[in-house]
This record gives C-alpha cells, structure tokens and sequence, in this order.
C-alpha cells in the first residue's frame, strides 16, 4: 500500500499568484456583514450538478470534499485528513476527520454520509460515470473506501477534488430518498463549510451566516481552495448587479463593500481612490465560443468550423472584452491553458497549425464555406450580458462571421436565460461561455467523455478523445499524462472544436475597511473587515 497526503497532480511554475494578497499589520477581527455586487445571479445552487462559476463560488462556502487543490494545484486533504491506494490502484481508502460538524444540527459527518453522497454523484452529477467508482464501502465510521471499475492514478483524486460538478458530502438523512435535480437539487442545502445558507431569493440576494461550530483542516495558513479556512464575517450578503457600471457606482456610494468584475474602464477613476481597494485577477477567463456538435451545420463540418476560425480575429474580441485595454488581455493560439502559470499545459500548437493567431481572412473563410456547402443557413449566436466579455466577444464575432459571408442571428440574454436557451439544443448553433482555471487538464477534456451523462458536446461523438480521457484516467505517472495532455490538445485543435478567445485578466473592488484575502475566484473566508 501506498499513502499520500500531498499527492502533485502537476506542480506549476506560478509566476504570478492569480490574485493579490492583501496584507495588513492589523490582527484580523470577527464580526461584520460583507455585502456584495456580484456580476449574475443563479438559477440553482446544487454544486454536485451544475458547473457554472457563480454556483462554484457559492458553493465553496457552503460545501467541501475529500481533497482539494493547494496554490500549487497539489492534492490536499480537506474532509479526509489522509488516504491510501491498493497497490493495483482499483482501491483508494479515505480516512476522515473526526469532529466535523454538520450545519443546522445535522451533527457529525461520517461515513456514510460519504457514501450517500457519492451514491448521488455517481447517479445524478454529468460526470458521475467518469469517476468510474463500483461501490462505495463504509469501513468504519470514519473510514470509507471506494472501489474503482479498472486502475486509476492521479486523475482520479484529481476528480474527486475538481471545484466544477464537485464532489461535495452532505448529511445522509438529506439524501434519503434519493431527491431528483431541482432548484438546489436537495431537501436542504447543507454541508460543513465555513458559511451556511441562511436566505436566497433568486435574483435578488442570497445570504451566508458564519457557522460557528466550523472545524478547519489542520494546516497553519490557507492555500489554494484548502487549508486554514476562518470565517471571520457574520453575513455574506451577495447581490446581483449585472450592468458593470452599477457595481462600481455602489461601492463609491457604500451601498456595498465589494464589487464583482469591475470593469477596465473604471480602473483609472479607481486607483487613486484612498477610499478604494483594487485586487487585479490575472488570469481571470479565457472567452469561448461553442460550437453546437448535437445539430445544424457545425455538427457536420469541420471545414465550416476552420472557416468560423478563419475568419475570427481573437485579438479584436480580446479588445472589446477589456474595451480596448491592452493590459487585460493576452493573445493565446487556443489553448485550453495559461501561458504563465501553466506552461507546461499551454500549447501553442493552435498558431502552428494556423487556426489561430492571424483573423480576418475572409477569402480562406469563404472557400472554406464553399467546401462545406454552406448555403446561407441561419448561423444563431447566443450570449450575455452579465458577462462583459462574453457579450462584447459575440458581437466583434457576429460581426466578422457576416463580413465573411455567414448568415448570423445574435441573441442576447441575461445569464440564466442564456443557459436555458443553451440547454435547448435546437435553439442555437454558437453559444458564449468562458473557461476558468482548468486545475486538472480533466476539467476540459471531460466534456468530450461519451460516458459524461449530459454536456453540451453529448451528441458529438468523438471515440479518439474518449479514449484519451480513459488514458489519462489509467496514467499512474505525471510525465505519463502530460503525453496524453499534448495528443489531447492537438486533437482539440485539429478538429476546431470550438473558439478559445484569449486570456483576460479583470479586477475586483472593495472599499478600503476591507481585507480580502483571495486566490483567484473571490471567496470570503480569512476575509474580515475594520471597526
């Protein structure tokens, strides 16, 4: 048997911390309500079954799972303090810490509410089937051991510790029966967080309470989604504010304390702002642009995806996105990763092959078109505006696919109605999205999984990728499965399976009573704030 507490998915080379530390000479202090303008509001808060980003950030208060990511993408322990894999590796027993409670009285996780919430994941999460787990045995009360259909190395801990469709326990009694997905997709929404639901009115708040009797991992700082997590707030009030400029004008009124995604435009009339704290998020999204592979013309085609490709110039999209501020965007050739915190992921493979890095280039798009027999079929685009970036890359594309020739449809909604168009899948034939920080290349590459029970690439089949993923399932070494990330990767270009925009970067705000300390995508534990 082999045991780890700190098993390295892949050890990056961070350059840049996503996010910058606040540091004070002052003690940190308990107390105080944070309200926040957050950029969207959500349609459910079941993390086990959505991977929206706004549900993940909720999400990360509320629930845990066994391991996570430390600032180095390492696996660490959070529910389970230490585990142990069989030497054939078809055998990962989790050891759990003792003392953890429940919110509203549940008491203390065990074993079986473990199980019961693996059971779950496994029945009812999109990628339930890629953890590949047989049974789920209750050892002991404190001891839980899953058994897996076939070997499996790193990839696995890595599944069980993604922040996207988490892997997150509940209390079993909220699990019996089985509930079906609904607005929180449980009885309750409860879990051992720092934070606990106190009130949601979609769209219109959702309120966070501390929970007293929170029990963190023993580590001595916070790292990464893990380690010493305190919550030093009373309430966490989150507000919708979709429109960027109201986000700002209530922060400099004191209407809220901090700000969600606050525009490049408002960084000059903020930085000098004694009254104003800025924390830069580099890198924040990269803007993507879906291809619809269930139905219509890109189902069929990858000469009229290349030709999409040809005609698109990122670095314009890139532009409106940060309304032309140079030093929030980066030009990429594609990729699904970072430049500088990922290098050993980002390929450049995409401008190799000249699919990226050149736009505008409306006669290659147009015999590419003509080769695919396009015959001036409605091409629907979707997005939104709560996300800026989303709704200024869509209308620079829109735009480009028009000059080119294409037949173009621009729809423009909020961001839960652009997902409930996004579901209907005879409704659209491009959607905009965004790609967060992919800690484990798995992240990505499981929407292209067949055995993932719902995604918007299911009715795409695509065996050579499938059979990929299950290679870096069974990769027992990291040098093993960044081969498979590279063929991964050049697979995913050479189809042009959909438009990886760029990287940008963008800021958040809080007045300056605040101490935020954060690592990428805001959270609010370790955050306090000044008498």
């Amino acid at each position: 048997m082999t045991t780890r507490k700190g098993i390295i998915i892949f050890v990056l080379s961070l350059v840049v911390l996503f996010s910058s530390l606040t540091t004070s000479a002052q003690e940190p202090r308990f107390g105080g309500t944070l309200r926040v303008a957050i950029g969207t509001s959500l349609k459910s808060i079941d993390w086990m079954c959505y991977t929206q980003v706004i549900v993940r950030q909720v999400g990360y208060h509320i629930w845990e799972t066994l391991v996570t990511f430390d600032d180095k993408f390492r696996i660490i322990g959070h529910l389970a303090h230490d585990w142990k894999i069989s030497p054939d590796h078809k055998t990962y027993t989790f050891y759990l810490r003792k003392g953890v409670q429940f919110h509203k009285g549940y008491g203390e996780m065990k074993a079986e509410d473990v199980k019961s919430s693996i059971d779950r994941y496994i029945k009812k999460a999109p990628s339930g089937s890629a953890l590949n787990v047989n049974q789920v045995e209750v050892i002991d009360d404190y001891t839980v051991a899953l058994h897996l259909t076939k070997p499996s190395g790193p990839a696995f801990l890595s599944l069980l510790a993604l922040p996207s469709e988490a892997v997150i326990i509940f209390p079993k009694e909220i699990m019996d029966p089985l509930p079906d997905v609904n607005g929180i997709g449980l009885k309750e929404a409860v879990g051992t967080g720092p934070f606990e639901l106190e009130d949601w009115i979609p769209g219109e708040k959702l309120v966070l309470s501390r929970f007293k009797d929170y029990s963190p991992p023993d580590f001595p700082a916070a790292t990464g989604l893990g380690g010493k997590r305190v919550a030093y707030l009373d309430k966490v009030i989150l507000i919708p504010t979709p429109e960027p400029s109201a986000r700002v004008a209530a922060l400099e009124a004191g209407d809220v304390d901090f700000a969600d995604e606050v525009p490049a435009t408002s960084y000059l009339s903020l930085k000098d702002n004694p009254g104003i704290k800025l924390y830069p998020v580099e890198p924040y999204f990269i803007p993507q642009a879906y291809f619809n592979m269930a139905r219509g013309p890109f189902s069929k085609s990858i000469d009229l995806r290349k030709a999409v490709l040809a005609a698109v110039d990122t670095e314009q999209m890139l532009q409106a996105a940060t309304r032309g501020y140079k030093d929030f965007y980066k030009v990429a050739c594609g990729s699904l990763f970072y430049q500088d915190i990922q290098p050993d992921l980002y390929s450049k493979y995409g401008c190799e092959q000249g699919l990226y890095g050149k736009g505008s280039e409306f006669e290659k798009a147009r015999e590419l078109m003509k080769k695919a027999g396009y015959n001036g079929e409605k091409i629907v685009i979707i997005t939104n505006t709560d996300y800026y970036y989303m709704y200024a890359s869509a209308l620079v594309l829109a735009d480009q696919m028009g000059r080119a020739g294409f037949n173009t449809k621009l729809e423009v909604y909020d961001w839960p109605g652009e997902l409930d168009r996004r579901s209907n899948l005879d409704a659209w034939d491009i959607a905009f999205s965004g790609n967060s920080i992919r800690m484990d290349p798995n992240m990505a590459y499981l929407w292209f999984y067949d055995k993932k029970k719902w995604t918007y690439f299911k009715e795409y089949k695509w065996p050579e990728m499938a059979t990929l993923v299950e290679q870096d399932m069974a990769a027992l070494t990291h040098e093993e499965r960044l081969a498979v990330w590279d063929k991964m990767m050049r697979l995913f270009i050479d189809n042009a399976t959909m438009i990886n925009v760029g990287e940008v970067k963008t800021l958040y705000a809080s007045n300056n009573k605040v101490h935020f300390m954060n690592w990428y995508l805001w959270s609010f534990w370790n955050t306090w704030i000044e008498k």
